[in-house]
């Protein structure tokens, strides 16, 4: 896990899309995409619950939303 990856899941819980993150970081929604996925993979928990052009966080999801904010 990097700082990158917790900023890009900050704005993606905030926002609610790969696309929308994507697009202000001028990279491809896949990038965002495969981003968040290596960070579940690390943590070995989903974070997102996808749906079509919209993402949810899961309870794993908000957990660690809460805990970034604390930090």
């Amino acid at each position: 896990m990097n700082l990158d990856q917790l900023r890009i899941f900050m704005e993606v819980s905030e926002l609610g899309s790969f696309q929308k993150v994507a697009q202000a970081h001028y990279v491809s929604q896949r990038a965002v995409s495969r981003q968040m996925k290596r960070l579940e993979d690390e943590l070995n928990v989903k974070l997102f619950t996808r749906g079509k052009n919209q993402v949810t966080l899961t309870t794993a999801g908000v957990f660690l939303r809460s805990a970034v904010r604390l930090s």
